[in-house]
């Protein structure tokens, strides 16, 4: 049999899955996955980079801070307004990634179609039953 040089092959390594993400989907619903949530706890800190967008989460120190619900929705007008302020247009998604005791959160490209079909789409005809058609039908 052929010998061959192992240090040669080129080997495949999947991409890990990024298990933590944020989703500013509209207005007043800033949601953090469950991985997320449990890295950070109930009470977080959010800050703005003052000339790129991007976000940096950490624990909250004290009682200061943004409390995070179960479900891990936060649905804060004073949230929206400083993401929207800060040049964070919904719909956005974020990755999130750990760096020392920080998450950092940068958008994801938002794909945007370039056109969108408004034709109503056909209904598809009903079936019909003869037999309940013909229910409650008094033979004359």
């Amino acid at each position: 049999m052929k010998q061959y040089n192992v240090d040669e092959f080129v080997w495949f390594v999947p991409t890990p899955k990024n298990k933590c993400a944020i989703n500013f989907q509209r207005e007043r619903a800033f949601n953090l996955n469950t991985a997320l949530c449990a890295e950070l706890g109930h009470q977080i800190e959010i800050g703005f980079h003052p000339s790129e967008k991007v976000l940096c989460l950490r624990k909250a120190t004290g009682n200061v801070g943004v409390k995070v619900p179960l479900s891990g929705s936060i649905t804060s007008a004073e949230l929206s307004e400083k993401l929207i302020a800060a040049n964070f247009k919904p719909p956005m998604r974020f990755t999130v990634t750990r760096q020392d005791d920080c998450w950092i959160a940068i958008p994801n490209a938002t794909h945007v179609p370039e056109t969108v079909n408004v034709e109503k789409p056909s209904k598809r005809p009903r079936k019909v039953n003869p037999a309940r058609i013909l229910e409650g039908v008094n033979p004359a």
